[in-house]
């Protein structure tokens, strides 16, 4: 158990290193608060306006690690888009009316 143990903590320190080759990306659902940690309890860099497109480093906890412009921080994962788990929009437009 403690070997799978370290072997987790490692993998994840790794990834966490990785930098920008390891980055993917995301788009923002809302606007959200990057914060300088991983919590509600750190201070706010800066707003991310929603829809935007970060780069995602890594996700711990409810928390990813993103990169926006010159900001780097933490944003809670429930505001970000990977593209993955939705299926795309489709719009329908809206009827004529018929004379």
């Amino acid at each position: 158990m403690k070997s799978v143990q370290t072997l987790t903590i490692a993998l994840a320190a790794l990834a966490l290193v990785g930098g920008a080759a390891s980055a993917a990306p995301g788009l923002t659902t809302a606007d959200v608060q990057v914060r300088r940690g991983p919590g509600m309890n750190f201070p706010v860099v800066t707003t991310i306006p929603g829809g935007s497109k970060v780069d995602v480093r890594s996700c711990d906890g409810g928390w990813c690690a993103v990169r926006f412009g010159p900001y780097a921080g933490w944003v809670n994962a429930s505001h970000l888009d990977f593209g993955v788990l939705r299926r795309p929009h489709r719009y329908a437009p809206p009827s004529l009316p018929r004379h």
